[in-house]
């Protein structure tokens, strides 16, 4: 085994989860301004899940954390088939509980709906952007599960 509380691997980490927080601003304000998530995001969120993986060489927890996340995928598949969802929401929540797995699952969802709670208010007061569609507000929930993933970040380590 190796030493992960080397400088180099402590300095990598760091700069991992320092991307992870900057791409999840980015989709917080791309989703406020577009109603949309890229896959460029997603993709990027993806490789620096891979990159977290490699800087820790944790093979069974990238089992472990795939499953869970491949689980949840077909979960979230089939809000976005009933149109629950949208294909962007469901892609970073997917990347979300890859990244978080089981262990943080929780926290995560606690704190999206949380965030979900404070944006429906701020909508309904004006003050964040939202659409009107025939059951309600549309809001994007890119916003939300970006603030819950940050905010899960400092509360639980992932992996």
């Amino acid at each position: 085994m190796f030493d992960t509380s080397a400088p180099l691997l402590q300095f990598l980490r760091f700069l991992v989860l320092l991307g992870v927080v900057l791409t999840l601003l980015h989709v917080i304000v791309e989703d406020l301004r577009r109603f949309r998530i890229t896959n460029r995001s997603v993709a990027i969120l993806t490789g620096l899940f891979v990159a977290w993986i490699l800087i820790h060489r944790d093979w069974s927890g990238l089992a472990v954390h795939a499953a869970f996340g491949g689980v949840m995928f077909a979960v979230l598949l089939g809000m976005y088939a009933l149109r629950l969802m949208g294909g962007g929401d469901v892609k970073l929540l997917a990347v979300a509980f890859l990244w978080l797995g089981h262990e943080a699952s929780l926290v995560f969802t606690l704190g999206m709906a949380a965030f979900t709670l404070i944006y429906v208010v701020a909508a309904r007061m004006k003050w964040l952007p939202a659409r009107p569609s025939d059951k309600g507000l549309r809001i994007p929930f890119g916003p939300s599960i970006a603030a819950a993933w940050i905010a899960t970040i400092f509360i639980v380590a992932p992996l």
